[in-house]
């Protein structure tokens, strides 16, 4: 498991996406919600719930947004100075879940077969010699979310069955 986390404030992006906001009265947080249509992030690398955008403490906040805006892509490509993809990437802590470096049955997918990444859904094996968590695969089925939301919490559950096999709640 990989958990990126970026702590650069700035100006946040208007409520145009699915969000929710908790508190325990100290810390206070925002964060956008799963949606395969309107979701903040639809990219292929990370899970898709719980992405933290906003958190504030004592008068300090973190997880600003700095770059321009694009859903399906996930990451920075710091040794050239730009952003990966098409000029995209995530905010705030991320999780991105694997098997030995892979997605779920991605060495058993043929091409043109699907494989699953965990907290994203079903994806489509392109032909390739080996899995890239930076590629940008095709979603063949992003799953079912549910989500509960309270004043202090936020309950994310992901349902999906691929045709591979897999599957999980």
């Amino acid at each position: 498991m990989l958990l990126s986390c970026g702590l650069i404030a700035g100006p946040q992006p208007p409520a145009r996406f699915p969000q929710a906001e908790i508190s325990n009265g100290l810390i206070r947080a925002k964060l956008y919600l799963p949606d395969p249509q309107n979701g903040y992030y639809r990219g292929t690398r990370f899970d898709w719930s719980g992405v933290i955008f906003r958190l504030e403490y004592k008068g300090h906040n973190y997880f600003g947004e700095w770059f321009k805006y694009d859903a399906a892509v996930h990451d920075v490509d710091l040794t050239r100075g730009v952003l990966a993809g098409t000029s995209s990437a995530m905010t705030g802590p991320a999780e991105e879940f694997s098997t030995d470096g892979k997605a779920l049955g991605y060495d058993q997918a043929k091409t043109g077969g699907t494989f699953i990444k965990i907290g994203v859904g079903v994806l489509r094996k392109p032909e390739e010699a080996n899995y890239d968590a930076f590629n940008r695969y095709a979603i063949v089925d992003p799953g079912e979310w549910t989500i509960d939301k309270g004043p202090d919490f936020v309950r994310f559950i992901h349902r999906l069955r691929g045709a591979s096999g897999y599957g999980y709640v």
